[in-house]
């Protein structure tokens, strides 16, 4: 699920110059916001990771250590996938305002009980705004949460995009459209747009986050543990004291660029050749993949294969695997 994210796969190969991508990234690539304080490094994906030789590409130097520190050893920091997407420069509504409230997803309960509420504030900035536009998840669109309130009160409702190859990239020039971004909710959506320079606002009612409405979900259902840490991370008053400039009116919000920036890991991104390496597509990377394909497919059978020819097979393939252990890290691939 991690390898292609959102179309993390897609967005690395287009950076690198490829039209589509050469392979399967190797490995595990974190695509969402995740900030200090977690118990398990599992949180850093919403999965359990498996095997601890699974090759970890994560946004910052913190979550790189600390999945070294589990033994997690084939760990890299590269910056969030957001940190390689094609700047289309789309053209700006002048002061307008997009709204993106606290979304749900499969298995979680939307039973919040003041969204009449925050849909009236939001309405109540008419005024003060020349565009209102609110942008749902697919998820929270398909099932109906928020939409016929606020179309009700005659604002916009659109669609997030879905999960295909293009949706990182979809939403970016949605949001960069705006000049304001305002939610009810701590998620990824702070990040991104505050990384546009988009000027962003937590106002309204706030969307807390309970047992009963993340319990459900299957991530959960495997570390109920991690709960009540994840509620606190989220709450109103735990990022009142964390980040208390978001907390305004949206007209009156300002930019958060750099602090956005840092935190998707803007310093941590590669170029093109160093991306290339870590995800094994430079092209003596491809090749040795070929001839791995190549001899894989080959079937040793007496009766198809002489001796001999059998013997280079086995040889070649121990030489591949020899080479791979041993110097494969050592090696400046260009």
């Amino acid at each position: 699920m991690y390898k292609n994210q959102y179309g993390a796969t897609s967005i690395a190969a287009r950076y690198c110059g490829f039209s589509k991508p050469p392979y399967e990234i190797d490995g595990l690539w974190m695509h969402g916001w995740v900030w200090d304080g977690i118990l398990e490094p599992e949180q850093l994906f919403g999965t359990y990771i498996k095997n601890k030789k699974t090759r970890v590409f994560v946004a910052r130097k913190w979550q790189e250590n600390l999945l070294v520190g589990c033994g997690y050893k084939n760990t890299f920091s590269i910056g969030l996938p957001n940190v390689y997407l094609n700047d289309r420069r789309v053209k700006k509504i002048e002061n307008s305002l997009l709204v993106m409230p606290g979304h749900t997803i499969a298995g979680m309960v939307h039973n919040w009980k003041e969204e009449n509420k925050y849909v009236e504030f939001i309405n109540s900035l008419k005024k003060d705004f020349q565009t209102i536009v609110v942008s749902l998840n697919a998820y929270d669109y398909e099932m109906g949460h928020w939409k016929n309130t606020f179309e009700n009160v005659g604002i916009k409702v659109v669609s997030g995009p879905f999960a295909g190859l293009d949706l990182l990239q979809e939403q970016q020039d949605r949001m960069q459209t705006f000049t304001h971004m305002t939610t009810n909710q701590v998620g990824s959506h702070i990040v991104y747009a505050g990384a546009l320079g988009l000027k962003i606002s937590i106002a309204g009612p706030y969307i807390e986050n309970s047992k009963e409405v993340l319990g459900g979900t299957e991530f959960y259902k495997n570390y109920p543990h991690v709960l009540d840490n994840v509620i606190l991370r989220t709450s109103e008053a735990y990022w009142r004291t964390k980040a208390p400039w978001f907390f305004t009116l949206p007209q009156e919000a300002s930019r958060c660029t750099e602090w956005a920036e840092q935190e998707i890991g803007y310093s941590y991104k590669k170029n093109p050749n160093e991306l290339k390496n870590l995800f094994e597509w430079s092209e003596r990377h491809r090749i040795i993949n070929q001839i791995k394909y190549f001899f894989g497919k080959i079937k040793i059978k007496k009766y198809i294969i002489s001796e001999k020819t059998q013997s280079i097979v086995r040889k070649t393939r121990n030489n591949i695997q020899w080479w791979e252990k041993n110097w494969k890290s050592r090696i400046n691939i260009i």
